[in-house]
């Protein structure tokens, strides 16, 4: 892992680890050399898109669960480091095996992927609709599917990154195809607001977080939707845990900072 310096030495470091990984493919060989693989690629930014697709392939193949969670954990570390890299091909994978999976531990950790992914130029890129593309194939596809499933999860962590993959896909993406999903991105939202701020444990309160930063969001890229959204939380406050209360008064606040206008209505 420590051979980045040099393409070539990466290069030729990578062909013997993966000639060791065929030769040895116990658990703990296939870890550690995955991950170096990993680490190879992101330092020295040679064979990024050949180590996403590795990683998918085992991600989805190798049934051993260590296995899936060392990929899906260096997948998210590609996310964040590369994310222009990334192919729709990459991301329609990465949905697939996430529809697929039963085991909602692993389909948390796919979404969180997606959800990093979704926060970059990955996004624009994914729905960039080629000439003579159908018009119906970016909001049929699967990452919207699976945002949408995804969104009234009984997992609140699973829901969380649901919605907030439709927001970023509402905040960052103007297509006409796509502007319904704006209103799936509230009513995701609403619903989580409801469950999340009404809870006294820890887990929801991150998962307010979550939510009260994608609301602030939308209600900046989508403004005409502000208003009703500042209704939901208005209705909510008195209703919420005290902690929640202070995260949606800080939220209000933030909403009323970027549109004055609806900060003079809060007053009254």
């Amino acid at each position: 892992q420590h051979m980045h310096h040099d393409a070539n030495l990466a290069s030729s470091a990578r062909q013997l680890l993966q000639q060791l990984v065929t030769s040895y493919p116990s658990t703990k060989m296939v870890i550690v050399t995955l991950h170096t693989f990993t680490l190879l690629a992101a330092s020295s930014l040679v064979d990024i898109p050949k180590q996403i697709e590795l990683l998918l392939q085992y991600m989805k193949n190798d049934p051993r669960e260590a296995v899936k969670r060392l990929a899906i954990q260096d997948l998210k570390l590609l996310a964040k480091k590369t994310p222009h890299t990334w192919s729709n091909e990459n991301i329609e994978a990465l949905c697939e095996c996430a529809l697929q999976t039963p085991y909602d531990s692993l389909k948390l950790g796919m979404l969180s992927v997606l959800s990093t992914l979704s926060d970059t130029i990955a996004i624009k890129q994914y729905f960039s609709i080629a000439p003579g593309t159908k018009s119906t194939t970016a909001r049929s596809s699967d990452l919207v599917k699976l945002a949408q499933e995804s969104c009234y999860h009984n997992n609140q962590n699973i829901a969380a990154h649901g919605v907030r993959v439709l927001t970023n896909i509402a905040a960052s993406c103007q297509e006409k195809e796509l502007l319904p999903l704006e209103q799936d991105a509230v009513f995701g939202l609403e619903s989580l607001l409801v469950l999340c701020s009404q809870e006294s444990s820890s887990s929801p309160k991150a998962t307010l977080k979550i939510v009260l930063t994608c609301i602030v969001k939308l209600a900046k890229s989508r403004p005409h939707l502000s208003q009703s959204i500042v209704e939901s939380l208005l209705t909510q406050l008195p209703r919420a845990q005290d902690a929640a209360k202070i995260l949606i008064c800080h939220c209000l606040a933030a909403i009323a900072m970027q549109l004055p206008v609806l900060g003079d209505g809060m007053l009254g």
